[in-house]
């Protein structure tokens, strides 16, 4: 599979460094990033199932995490996933939509970076979601105490159950910008993708 998909995109590792890639190529490479996300959204196995997401502290530092991929929408360059309103992640969020995503295919030897900006799911969709998942999921946000609470502080009440469903919500990420990188033996390939005048534009460069 890996030798395969090597092959298929072998042009990335000839020529000059300042070459643009073909359109097909660009086409192929961009369909498989978002065919390995939409299998990754199925399939609790596959590497891109869980990735990081990196936002901005109110003093402009970063802040990374790992998510689970709960949806993915190629058309609408979409990604989902879920977070508790009440957590440092949330509010850094509100304050600065921007975020980077980060991905690892370790079979494959291929990382995807991305670019975007988050928006927050309206409340009615949200509550149709929170309806679906399981008990287990739902405990996640159904503590006392806000997530980064120091709890030998805050004591064992912060530990009782409280309803979690107002501290449910979906984080969606439309991605403005792709850096894609593919680690191989004869030549690691690179290329990057922006998406101006409502379509992907694609380009080789140097790794």
């Amino acid at each position: 599979d890996r030798a395969r998909y090597a092959q298929r995109h072998a042009s990335f590792s000839t020529g000059g460094l300042t070459t643009m890639i073909d359109e097909g190529t660009t086409d192929a490479v961009l369909a498989d990033i978002w065919a390995r996300l939409v299998r990754a959204r199925h399939d609790r196995r596959a590497d891109w199932r869980w990735f990081t997401v990196a936002t901005s502290a109110a003093d402009g530092s970063p802040r990374a995490r790992t998510v689970v991929l709960r949806d993915v929408s190629p058309g609408q360059r979409r990604l989902d996933f879920h977070t508790d309103r009440r957590s440092a992640k949330y509010a850094q969020l509100v304050n600065d939509p921007r975020v980077a995503l980060h991905f690892l295919d370790r079979r494959a030897a291929i990382q995807v970076r991305m670019l975007g900006r988050a928006a927050f799911l309206g409340a009615a969709h949200s509550a149709a979601i929170w309806d679906r998942l399981s008990p287990g999921a739902r405990a996640e946000y159904g503590q006392a105490a806000s997530p980064g609470t120091n709890l030998a502080e805050a004591g064992a009440e912060a530990l009782e159950p409280s309803p979690g469903k107002q501290n449910f919500t979906v984080v969606q990420v439309f991605v403005t910008d792709i850096d894609w990188l593919h680690l191989q033996s004869s030549g690691h390939c690179r290329a990057s993708f922006q998406f101006h005048d409502d379509r992907w534009v694609g380009r080789r460069i140097a790794p």
